[in-house]
């Protein structure tokens, strides 16, 4: 006996597309977006962070992204990574039909603290990936006292 699976969040599928499948199909297709929308939206960039045991690798995606337009500060113990991802709307290929690209602001904040030395960050961005390099601050090794017994 084979079993069924079944999926209550899915509509149930009667041969290949529904009539209001269709409709709706076009319906989304052939309605353009609103740009001021679009314009208005911003993300979180995906990120990931590993430790080394002198720095800190902090990785971002931010895909679209042009070099120039990705910012990245440090501001009283906040490390920011802002950037703008613009999509052109109208194109020689004609009238945009469907907008699925969109357009708006990455932003992502993080606390750091003393341990990482500010002035030696560095970054690179590489095929939409923001890799940043925090190393930790030189910290020298507690000096050893010798107390004396009475």
């Amino acid at each position: 006996m084979k079993a069924l699976s079944v999926n209550p969040f899915q509509r149930p599928a009667f041969g290949f597309f529904e009539s209001h499948d269709i409709d709706h199909f076009f319906d989304q297709f052939l309605s353009p977006r609103n740009a001021a929308k679009q314009e208005a939206q911003s993300f979180t960039p995906r990120t990931n962070i590993y430790e080394k045991d002198g720095s800190f690798t902090l990785i971002a995606e931010l895909p679209g992204v042009s070099k120039e337009d990705i910012e990245v500060a440090i501001e009283s113990g906040v490390l920011t990574i802002a950037a703008k991802k613009s999509v052109r709307t109208e194109s020689e290929h004609g009238k945009n039909m469907r907008g699925e690209i969109i357009s708006g602001l990455y932003q992502r904040q993080f606390n750091i603290d003393e341990q990482i030395d500010e002035k030696a960050i560095s970054a690179r961005y590489d095929n939409g990936v923001l890799t940043l390099e925090l190393p930790k601050r030189q910290t020298a090794a507690p000096a050893k006292t010798q107390i004396a017994v009475n």
